[in-house]
């Protein structure tokens, strides 16, 4: 994970995650998306959020159906209406395995229809992975503790 705007980033071999999804997307179109304004809710100015975040991509244990994740949402409103970008997060002992990337609305999340097509499948080592989602949670409940005893200080 990278930190962009005050925000980290979902990084997956040295690239940010939203610069693979412009070019699975681009593949649609004849002219260049921009890379929208989607962020992580992986901040110290909430923690609380970016803890939730977190629990989410660990996704089930080992032998358990798989679940989905957040991963980018509205820069402005973080509302649902907007579409978030969500991904089947699934385990084993060899790998955590992250596939069928797509939108999430009020309607669906991982719909058939929502997918994103030629998304690619991320297989993850899951020591490495465990490894950077607790760092991650590390800093965030640090930075949680810290709000706290600054809010008994003033």
């Amino acid at each position: 994970m990278a930190i962009e705007s005050r925000r980290l980033d979902i990084v997956i071999d040295g690239r940010p995650l939203r610069y693979w999804w412009r070019d699975w997307e681009q593949t649609e179109w004849q002219i260049t998306i921009p890379v929208p304004d989607l962020v992580t809710r992986l901040s110290t100015s909430s923690p609380r959020a970016a803890l939730q975040q977190l629990r989410q991509l660990k996704g089930p244990g080992v032998g358990h159906a798989p679940t989905r994740a957040e991963l980018f949402y509205c820069a402005t409103c973080f509302d649902v209406s907007e579409g978030i970008l969500s991904v089947e997060v699934s385990r084993t002992t060899e790998a955590v395995t992250w596939r069928a990337l797509g939108w999430k609305d009020e309607e669906q999340d991982g719909d058939a229809d929502a997918l994103i097509s030629n998304a690619t499948d991320f297989l993850f080592d899951p020591a490495a992975y465990d490894s950077a989602l607790s760092d991650a949670r590390a800093e965030f409940r640090r930075s949680r503790r810290s709000r706290r005893s600054w809010h008994w200080l003033g």
